[in-house]
């Protein structure tokens, strides 16, 4: 029979990677399809792409662009959220071992 309170750490810890992953990917579908607004998607993807992670003067001018847009502007948080919960995820699990 397996213990109770070892089963419950192991789905801790399985939730905080999903959970993780979960926001990594809302972030990149809000990134993408944000951003795809200015130019198209393939287009200019060296300046965007650093996007992602951090607001940079580049990302600033492309928001200007995108002022009238159906889709709220990008914001970084929910990328190092996501990183950050992924990451406290994978370290209990390396821990555990």
């Amino acid at each position: 029979m397996s213990d109770p309170v070892a089963t419950r750490g192991r789905a801790g810890f399985a939730g905080a990677i999903l959970i993780g992953l979960a926001l990594l990917a809302v972030t990149s579908a809000w990134w993408f399809f944000y951003y795809s607004q200015y130019d198209g998607a393939r287009k200019e993807l060296d300046v965007k792409l650093p996007c992602v992670a951090v607001t940079s003067d580049d990302c600033l001018s492309i928001q200007q662009h995108l002022l009238g847009s159906m889709i709220p502007v990008y914001h970084p948080v929910l990328f190092w959220a996501g990183a950050i919960v992924l990451a406290l995820g994978i370290a209990q699990q390396v821990s555990r071992r």
